[in-house]
């Protein structure tokens, strides 16, 4: 051990130092650590990788983080944790632990060999870890759980006996409108798309995103990409399909939209720009929900257009932030 390189850093209290040696004092966190230092990786991807739950991993990962030992990076619409590069105990102490970790062991080699496989599929475009899956249902997850629970009583009756379009990232909502709704239309991006998922989406239907413009209208919309899909978190693109949605909702139809908060947050004001994106695109804003689960953060939005009289008489709790259990 070489006591100069650490005596050398900046001293710290001893809770401090305490809380650095607990954090760092457990086989599974020091797992976390090397994985961490072999690549910059994501609360689901470390999931998968240890076969831990999500969030148990983000629980681990606040820890380390909060200890010094990692630190958290947002790169558009994915959140990165990787070893700190600031001054002090954490940092040295750190480089030792990992010199320490014996790479052969069985866990740690299983994990990263998860790790490389999912780069290797990530390569080919085949998979994306918290995205809906090509080869059917995205997973289940704790922000979709706790979305499904914001929307609340007024989303299932918006969908009730209904003819629903639905576009969404996460399974609880997927499975909750399938629940509800008379008739379900899975909204695919294109109809290789429809092919791949339509298989293990039992019951629901499969509609080309491009024949929206012409297709009968709908009672009710759901819109929710998997925050991981950066292109379809984009305001650009949530224009877009506002425009689309403007076309294939019924007149006195409703629309659940939900969007990243980061996407939205350029302006330091996300929910006012997402209101003043649906105004311009002719909705009436009538319930701005904040969501908050796992780390991420989403806004989702009900909608109906501009001028119409919604035949639903619902109350929904406005711009209340849910914080999950």
């Amino acid at each position: 051990m070489n006591i100069a390189k650490l005596s050398n850093s900046t001293t710290q209290s001893s809770t401090a130092l305490a809380a650095v040696l607990r954090a760092a004092a457990d086989p599974g966190r020091l797992r976390l650590l090397r994985l961490c230092a072999d690549r910059p990786t994501s609360v689901s991807e470390l999931s998968h990788a240890t076969g831990e739950s999500e969030p148990n991993v983000s629980r681990q990962l606040k820890q380390l983080a909060a200890a010094g030992l990692l630190q958290r990076v947002r790169r558009g619409q994915r959140v990165e944790y990787l070893p700190t590069p600031v001054d002090g105990l954490a940092t040295p102490l750190l480089q030792l632990l990992l010199t320490h970790v014996d790479p052969t062991e069985a866990t740690l080699r299983e994990a990263r060999a998860r790790l490389r496989a999912l780069e290797t599929a990530a390569g080919r475009g085949t998979t994306s870890i918290g995205a809906t899956q090509r080869s059917g249902l995205p997973a289940a997850s704790r922000l979709g759980r706790t979305l499904r629970g914001a929307l609340g009583s007024a989303w299932v009756q918006d969908l009730a006996a209904r003819r629903v379009l639905v576009r969404s990232g996460f399974r609880e909502l997927l499975e909750g409108v399938r629940g509800a709704a008379a008739q379900t239309v899975l909204w695919c991006r294109d109809a290789r798309e429809g092919r791949e998922v339509a298989p293990t989406a039992q019951r629901l239907l499969t509609t080309e995103l491009a024949t929206l413009a012409t297709a009968a209208r709908f009672d009710a919309i759901v819109f929710a990409p998997a925050l991981t899909e950066a292109t379809e978190q984009s305001v650009d693109h949530l224009a877009e399909q506002c425009a689309r949605i403007s076309h294939a909702l019924a007149d006195d139809g409703i629309a659940w939209l939900v969007v990243s908060y980061d996407a939205l947050d350029d302006e330091g004001n996300a929910p006012a720009r997402l209101r003043r994106l649906l105004g311009a695109h002719g909705f009436d804003c009538l319930a701005l929900i904040p969501v908050e689960a796992a780390g991420e953060h989403v806004l989702a939005a009900r909608v109906r257009l501009q001028g119409a009289a919604s035949r639903l008489s619902l109350t929904v709790r406005h711009a209340a932030t849910v914080q999950s259990p």
